[in-house]
């Protein structure tokens, strides 16, 4: 039976990277050359219309009686050679077995280009189809996801289609192939919600693990500068009382990027930093650093949103944003004891367990220069938990306490700090907002703060406000019962029930405002720079001097100075390229004074953010403002709180002299 080598639809390339106009087609004996030694050509599949050689071209294609016309040879293997109108070699192949993109010339456009096969060109990347995955959900994938990333590892760029990939846990490990510094890995996937890894529930380890190799020395050797583009991790199919079957799992990491990573009923962490520590050394080989996280969300989980267990081996890396609801088995977002590391927005929901743990690090350090931008943490079982730090940041907490029938209120503690195992919590400064939610009464409610242990806490800084729209009559000796007085000795405690904090304080006293976009907040389409782009920001969340009316969504400027302004929002279903401007509008001058512009890059969910300092007088009136050139108003988008995406802030850094 003949086969066919070239169909009407088989596209030839001259060596400009044209169709082959007027070309020659020559085929021949295997492994000979095939102008001197020819076989049989046919037009049909039967063998019956032998063609004369040299077959010519037109437009690209093999053409018969000047029409595009299939080729069929009646061997399994033969030489071919194309020449070009003037006799030129384009081509020549001495086992062409079929004529494939190995054999079809490409060039760039563009000065400078060179000829390569299409081949060459398709392989610059790699797709998990390529290794056959099938992303059904059903099918056990673990294979091709294997071969998969070691050829990302090996240079290739990656992608990953749209599809929930059944891996078997403890498989897909992600390593350089000697113990040298590794760089270059890079996988882009469909995106957030999009591309997701599903357990198969054979083995309780986690489902992806990236790692350097066993290291000899503490001078470690790191994967360093890559990129794994946002993932979902399932663990629905894994059997219950697992704990350990972790999501992602991080060991001698430098200078990576992460898109959105959410979770999923997992049956461990979200992203777990495992416990490595190099007999102590340091520096530590197997330290996790200098990544940023574009996004980590857990929700139903049996673990913690992330879990770093190797102490200051987590280290100078930039969180995003952090999500958990719902998790189940007395672990919340964040457990940690790093050093350095940014937490840029937290919201909780209803979960078991402390929402924030910092544990004990002696083994290996304390926690230290840490930073808690803005948290939201809305019904946990228990709040703040800090133990053994020092140098450390909470700034712009909000706890909502909720009240549960036949249990009280959530949070069972807001506060709790050291105790008499780890008595060291030093240089640490919270500001905290309390909203009490009705239902209960003032017996029901948990306790505000709790210190242990002798001369437990040093230097510390805690600013309370209560917001008690349940109407308990909380006084300050309430926010103090059941706390050890004696060890809140060398705390700075600064509270204000029901109203505005004033605190003879340089470092807390500036003016300050955070306040959230209206939930039903949008942003116009045209005319930006006016007083009608202002936009909605009536869920006031913090607001240390009384400055924001929540009634015209605008801050009166108290203190003429230098001010910083801060604001986030996000969109989603909105097509690629359409650009939005927003920033900071005068509207006692009229005038835009900070100036944003970005684009959308999809359709997915973006968050658009910008930072600024701006010098403002006494006495001025100032609102976000934002438009788009999309044609119709944009709705701002409120799947996550209010509080972890859509803000703005306002703060004074130095007030003229």
């Amino acid at each position: 039976m003949s086969v066919a080598v070239f169909e009407p639809y088989s596209l030839i390339f001259d060596r400009d990277g044209q169709p082959l106009e007027n070309g020659y087609l020559y085929f021949g004996t295997a492994a000979q050359n095939p102008q001197t030694n020819p076989i049989v050509v046919y037009w049909d599949q039967a063998g019956t219309q032998i063609a004369a050689q040299p077959i010519r071209t037109s437009g690209g294609y093999p053409v018969r009686n000047g029409a595009p016309a299939r080729v069929y040879v009646n061997a399994d293997n033969y030489s071919l050679t194309i020449r070009d109108k003037n006799s030129r070699l384009v081509s020549s192949q001495l086992n062409a077995a079929r004529f494939g993109a190995a054999f079809v010339n490409f060039i760039q456009a563009g000065t400078g280009a060179v000829q390569r096969t299409v081949q060459a060109k398709l392989r610059e990347t790699v797709s998990v189809t390529d290794f056959g995955a099938v992303g059904d959900g059903i099918t056990d994938d673990t294979v091709a996801l294997q071969n998969f990333f070691a050829a990302c590892v090996a240079g290739k760029r990656g992608y990953i289609e749209a599809g929930t990939y059944m891996v078997t846990e403890g498989q897909i490990i992600i390593q350089p192939v000697s113990n040298v510094d590794s760089t270059g890995f890079y996988v882009e996937t469909a995106g957030y919600f999009a591309t997701t890894i599903k357990g198969r529930g054979i083995s309780q380890a986690p489902l992806i693990t990236i790692q350097n190799l066993t290291q000899t020395s503490g001078v470690g050797k790191f994967l360093k500068g890559g990129y794994l583009g946002a993932l979902g991790f399932d663990g629905s199919a894994q059997p219950g009382g697992w704990t350990a079957s972790h999501a992602l799992s991080l060991r001698g990491v430098d200078g990576w990027e992460f898109g959105f990573l959410y979770g999923v009923s997992l049956k461990g962490d979200l992203l777990r930093i495992p416990q490595n520590i190099y007999g102590g050394s340091n520096p530590d080989p197997y330290h996790v650093a200098f990544c940023t996280f574009q996004g980590l969300q857990s929700n139903f989980g049996n673990g913690w949103v992330l879990n770093n267990d190797n102490f200051v081996g987590f280290t100078s890396n930039e969180i995003f944003n952090v999500a958990c609801y719902g998790a189940s088995t007395g672990k919340g977002a964040i457990r940690t004891c790093g050093a350095g590391n940014i937490y840029k927005k937290i919201s909780v929901g209803t979960c078991y367990g402390w929402a924030i743990e910092i544990y004990n690090g002696s083994v290996a350090g304390r926690m230290s220069r840490e930073e808690f931008q803005i948290a939201e943490l809305d019904d946990p079982e228990y709040g703040i938990l800090v133990f053994n730090a020092d140098q450390a940041i909470f700034d712009q907490i909000r706890i909502v306490h909720r009240y549960h029938t036949g249990i009280g209120y959530w949070p069972r503690e807001a506060l709790r700090l050291s105790d008499a195992t780890n008595p060291l919590v030093s240089n640490v400064t919270f500001d905290i907002t309390h909203r009490i939610e009705a239902g209960g009464a003032l017996g029901d409610l948990g306790g505000f703060l709790r210190c242990q242990g002798s001369n437990a806490v040093v230097g510390c800084h805690i600013v309370y406000k209560i917001v008690d729209n349940a109407s308990l009559g909380i006084t300050n000796a309430t926010l103090l019962a059941g706390a050890n007085i004696n060890a809140l000795a060398d705390i700075r405690f600064l509270s204000n029930i029901q109203g505005d904090r004033t605190v003879i304080y340089d470092s807390q006293a500036k003016p300050f405002a955070y306040v959230t976009l209206n939930a039903a907040a949008s942003i116009p389409s045209g005319g930006f720079g006016g007083i009608g782009n202002k936009i909605s920001t009536t869920g006031e969340i913090y607001d240390r001097r009384n400055n924001f009316s929540t009634v015209n969504s605008s801050y009166t400027v108290p203190v003429t100075g230098i001010y910083v302004f801060s604001c986030s929002f996000s969109v989603s279903g909105v097509a690629a390229a359409v650009r939005f401007r927003f920033g900071l509008f005068n509207e006692t001058s009229s005038a835009i004074i900070k100036y944003f512009s970005q684009e959308t890059t999809s359709t997915s969910k973006l968050v658009f953010t910008g930072t600024g300092m701006v010098s403002l007088t006494a006495g001025d009136v100032v609102s976000l403002n934002a438009d788009s050139n999309r044609g119709v108003a944009t709705t701002v988008d409120t799947s996550f709180s209010l509080a972890a995406e859509n803000s703005w802030s306002i703060q004074l850094i130095e007030s003229a002299r």
